[in-house]
Parts: C-alpha cells; sequence; structure tokens
C-alpha cells in the first residue's frame, strides 16, 4: 500500500510547459503533471533511476496513472490556482507565481 502523504518533491515553472509538479509519496516512483500543458510522466525510480523510460508513454499506462492523478488532485484541491476540480487536473490555468501570505512552514509542515 502507497503512504498517504503528499511528498512533493518539486513544484518548478518551465516557461513552455508551465509548473511542474512531482510526486514520490512511496520512495520509489515519479510522478510529473505539467500545469500548463497537462503532460504528465511517470518513473519507476527504482527499476529506471535515470528517468529514462516513461510509462505514461508505456502500454497499461491509464490503469499506472489514476492512482497518480487523484493523490496530485487531493493535494491541489483547497489551492487557490484551480488546477483540479477534485475529479479531474486542470491545465491552462493562470495563477500567481505564489500563494499570497505564503508561509512555507505553515503551508506545508511535513516538509
Amino acid at each position: 500500500m502507497l503512504d498517504t502523504r503528499p511528498n512533493i518533491l518539486l513544484i518548478t515553472t518551465d516557461q513552455q510547459r508551465g509548473d511542474c509538479l512531482g510526486l514520490d509519496p512511496d520512495g520509489h516512483h515519479k510522478y510529473v503533471w505539467y500545469s500548463q500543458t497537462g503532460r504528465e510522466h511517470l518513473f519507476n525510480l527504482q527499476d529506471d533511476p535515470h528517468e529514462t523510460h516513461d510509462l505514461a508513454n508505456a502500454s497499461g499506462a491509464e490503469t499506472h496513472l489514476p492512482p497518480w492523478r487523484n493523490r496530485l488532485i487531493e493535494f491541489l484541491l483547497h489551492r487557490p490556482e484551480g488546477f483540479t476540480n477534485g475529479t479531474t487536473l486542470i491545465a491552462g490555468q493562470t495563477h500567481d507565481a505564489l500563494l499570497p501570505d505564503y508561509q512555507p512552514n505553515a503551508t506545508y509542515p511535513y516538509l
């Protein structure tokens, strides 16, 4: 069973693809979603530590991706950017670079 804590690896900005949100809650996989394009990546870090085989493009991706999408949806649900409606990820939302009154220790106490 996967750890239920949202372990955010990175939130960064890429001018062409938008924000990149990455999850690694089990220590073995890395899920990445680009907020402006909706493009996804999924890597098995245990079998592929150099991230050369993108499972999001592999056969069976539609059975592997939903748990990772759902975990990101849960994490983003109450954020102001509008990246999710609670059931799907929504790409292309405009947003500020930082949350209003951003305080990292209060916002993400588990980091």
